[in-house]
């Protein structure tokens, strides 16, 4: 049954590689807005996929949506399509390029701040100078005197980690961009931890690609990938 199940699904997979479908929808696009429309509505937006479909692409705004939480959306869409950008040239990762991150993130959103501390503006990516809670007696976070230190001992392990998993990339002929949007801290901890994780996997893939040069290896790791899938339901 499963010699039957493998024949079916590599015949799937080659008649969909075939057919050209990948070459036909953006998948990279529509994968975009999707990250943009649940990032936000963390942030309180209630702009939905196809709304920011209509916004992205044709400009139409939507009814009964503000302004305000429609221009998150934009900002945050330009500021994941600069960071691919940024990320390709394989940066030294700075504050300062992290604040540049910051400000096109808040671009239409972010405002002016008076403290006791001092002014900063938020639509220019600088630095709080104030504390901030999760709401009315929620979780507090790091104090606003700590952040330019926190966030310069960040760059450094992140730069850290990025060539250390470079180094299990290293090896596939066409290379691979490591593309990180950063928006937060949980997402860099993600990337990394799951490339570290899959090194030797990957490794090993490496291995076997080069001791099979057609695509034998690539529908077998594609047929258990979906035999795992299917038991699963």
């Amino acid at each position: 049954m499963d010699k039957d199940l493998d024949i079916q699904i590599a015949e799937a997979l080659k008649a969909y590689m075939a057919s050209g479908v990948e070459n036909q929808v953006d998948y990279q696009k529509f994968y975009l807005y999707s990250i943009v429309t649940h990032s936000t509505a963390i942030e309180g937006s209630t702009v939905t996929e196809i709304e920011n479909q209509l916004l992205f692409d044709e400009g139409i705004a939507a009814k009964g949506r503000s302004l305000t939480e429609q221009m998150m959306n934009v900002d945050l869409k330009d500021a994941y399509i600069q960071a691919f950008k940024i990320a390709s040239e394989n940066p030294i990762y700075t504050p300062q390029l992290l604040q540049r991150l910051s400000a096109l993130v808040m671009r239409r959103t972010g405002s002016e701040y008076s403290t006791i501390a001092g002014q900063f503006d938020s639509s220019k990516g600088e630095f709080r100078l104030c504390n901030v809670s999760a709401g009315i007696g929620g979780r507090s976070y790091l104090a606003y005197n700590k952040v330019p230190q926190a966030v310069e001992e960040f760059c450094q392990w992140l730069n850290k980690e990025i060539a250390n998993s470079r180094k299990h990339y290293s090896a596939y002929e066409n290379g691979i961009p490591v593309l990180f949007a950063i928006q937060t801290l949980e997402i860099a901890w993600y990337f990394i931890d799951m490339m570290n994780q899959n090194a030797d996997e990957y490794s090993e893939y490496v291995k076997r690609k080069e001791e099979c040069k057609d695509f034998e290896f690539y529908y077998k790791v594609k047929l258990q990938h979906e035999r795992r899938r299917l038991k699963v339901f």
